[in-house]
Parts: C-alpha cells; structure tokens; sequence
C-alpha cells in the first residue's frame, strides 16, 4: 500500500474531501452558502479534533503513578 493511499484512508483527508465536496455544492447555490458551508466545514474540524483520542494516559494515571513511587519508597 502506497504513502498516499494511506494518507487518503485518514480522518483528516476524509474530512477535508467532504468540505471540498460541501463547497462545490454550495457553489451551486449561491456564493453566500460557500461560507456558511466553510463555518459549518470549521466547526466539524474542530469537532473532530477535539474528540479525537491521543493515546497519551489521563492525568489521574500520572497522579496513581506518583502515589505509587511514594508508597514504595517509604
């Protein structure tokens, strides 16, 4: 599988399709609907970004990990 067909499997390529789709269409429309797509296309960036799940470990796993270091060395 080539670089580029992995890129296109993404999320992120997913959504920027789906926005350049949403304004092609919006073009049809009227200019004034390309913005009102493009705020729309924004916000679901932003959505997506913010659900999105980093695979870091959550802060009370940090705060378990020290307890445990101070239970150990007392």
């Amino acid at each position: 599988m080539s670089r580029v067909s992995r890129f296109l499997r993404t999320p992120v390529a997913q959504l920027l399709s789906a926005v350049g789709g949403m304004c092609g269409g919006a073009a049809l429309i009227g200019p004034w609907m390309v913005g009102i797509v493009l705020m729309l296309g924004s916000a679901a960036w932003g959505v997506d970004a913010f659900l999105r799940d980093d695979q870091r470990p959550t802060r009370s796993a940090a705060h378990e990990a020290v307890l445990e270091r101070w239970r150990r060395a007392s």
